[in-house]
């Protein structure tokens, strides 16, 4: 199972997935001065609630425009539920998204893109010769 967590300037939105199934959520206000148990706590519940047990969970992204909340989000995670989240933040919104200029596929500035006028190599599965 993903838990997904949505970081916004009001509230954090949590999401429990199984496979592309969303089998339960719910929000909490996003305070800066909660601690990482309380949070993890709500976590817990969360869980309980939906009858899910934590060793079913697989993976945590967080997606955040929040910084001032995710060392306690972040804290939080791994000790009540023993995961290392992904976390997307401003650090990777800053690195940038280029666009493949044949298929328009968008990639991180990390990744790589071979396209040129004569194909795309990026894995659009497009035949850009046949254009």
């Amino acid at each position: 199972m993903l838990l997904v967590i949505d970081v916004g300037n009001t509230n954090m939105e949590f999401g429990l997935y199984r496979g592309a199934e969303l089998i339960g959520s719910f929000r909490l206000m996003t305070d800066a001065n909660r601690t990482s148990d309380e949070l993890g706590l709500w976590l817990c519940q969360y869980f309980q609630r939906f009858g899910v047990s934590l060793d079913q969970l697989e993976d945590v992204v967080i997606g955040s425009v929040v910084p001032q909340i995710m060392h306690t989000l972040s804290n939080a995670v791994k000790k009540y539920l023993g995961k290392e989240p992904l976390v997307i933040d401003e650090d990777v919104l800053e690195a940038g998204v280029i666009e493949c200029p044949n298929c328009h596929s968008q990639f991180a500035v990390s990744d790589e893109c071979d396209c040129d006028e004569d194909g795309c190599d990026c894995g659009c599965g497009h035949d850009h010769d046949e254009e």
